[in-house]
C-alpha cells in the first residue's frame, strides 16, 4: 500500500493550481469554478467542509 500525505489547501495555498488540475482532469470540474471555490475558501467567510 503506497503512503500519501494529506496536505490541506489552506495551509498550502501554493497547491491551489496543482489541486485544481487534478480535479478538472478527475471529474471535469471545470477549471475555473474549481480554482474560484477553493480561494472562497481561502477566505474563510464560505467555508467549504474540508
Amino acid at each position: 500500500m503506497a503512503a500519501f500525505e494529506i496536505k490541506k489547501i489552506t495551509d498550502n495555498p501554493q497547491l491551489i493550481d496543482m489541486a485544481s488540475n487534478w480535479f478538472h482532469l478527475k471529474w471535469n470540474i471545470p477549471l475555473k469554478a474549481y480554482k474560484e471555490s477553493i480561494q472562497e475558501c481561502l477566505k474563510q467567510y464560505n467555508i467549504i467542509p474540508q
